[in-house]
């Protein structure tokens, strides 16, 4: 039985309770007179907030925060890590391959204007590049990691991860509900996981190389549906299936290093 009396025992299990909490204005974005993209941008950033809130206000741990989003200050790290950290730019080009060496259609390649580039890099950066990754390999995946694995825990992020984007489902006329199945959605976030954990382990917790995958996930995805070159709901079908192999590729080959804990994340004697 859980002791409610000392919620500093269950940090994960707090932390996951507020992050799906601090998440439910977005299944009301219809209702509320707010711009949708900054309903988006907050609901971006509920995992870090959820870490900020239970690393302050419950474990209440001198310097938590701090040690969090000093892993931001990681770039140290080998150039090969950088490649790794943007290879998803090229799972999205894959993609592309793919799907024409299967004949499939598309319109002329439409040119992206300059502005609207600049509005998907700057986009694609604040929201799950810098708003998520502290919660999800920053603060849950080394929690998990200690007590489950790192295959395991990677598993088990990838699920957290793909239910609490579900809210975006439930939005009428959304882009998610109309053109992205969220089977292949859900096996993106899983399988890419393997990805996250397997260069923030070898990077002894790098945040920086964490949100840079997220970056280079969102945007080369976004430029490729914005440049109509694929079909979204296309580009996520064959995005679920290449991560799935790339994802097993890095077990078979990567053992060594996604077997790290993630040294330097948890201070000793914490939950």
């Amino acid at each position: 039985m859980i002791d409610v009396a000392s919620p500093r025992k269950y940090p994960v299990l707090i932390f996951l309770l507020l992050v799906y909490l601090l998440a439910i204005p977005i299944l009301f974005a219809s209702r509320l007179d707010v711009p949708f993209e900054l309903l988006v941008i907050y609901g971006s950033w509920t995992p870090n907030i959820a870490a900020f809130i239970v690393l302050g206000l419950v474990l209440r741990e001198k310097g938590g925060i701090r040690r969090l989003t000093s892993g931001w200050k990681k770039w140290r790290v080998g150039g090969k890590w950088y490649l790794a950290a943007l290879s998803p730019a090229l799972i999205s080009f894959l993609g592309f391959a793919l799907y024409r060496m299967a004949g499939g259609a598309s319109s002329p390649p439409d040119m992206l204007a300059a502005g609207l580039i600049f509005q998907i890099f700057v986009f694609s950066l604040i929201t799950g590049a810098l708003g998520e990754e502290l919660g999800w390999r920053g603060f849950l995946l080394p929690r998990l990691q200690t007590r489950f694995g790192p295959f395991v825990a990677t598993i088990l992020v990838g699920i957290v991860w793909a239910l609490w984007h579900l809210p975006l489902w439930f939005i009428p006329g959304s882009v998610w509900q109309e053109s992205i199945p969220y089977w292949a959605f859900a096996l993106v976030t899983i399988s890419s996981s393997f990805l996250y954990t397997w260069v923030v382990n070898s990077t002894d917790g790098s945040m920086l190389m964490a949100s840079l995958i997220h970056f280079t996930m969102n945007f080369a995805g976004n430029i490729i549906a914005a440049s109509g070159l694929v079909p979204i709901r296309e580009l996520y079908i064959l995005s679920a299936i290449l991560y799935l192999i790339y994802a097993g590729v890095i077990v078979l080959v990567s053992r060594p290093s996604l077997g790290m804990a993630g040294a330097g994340l948890i201070p000793a004697g914490e939950p």
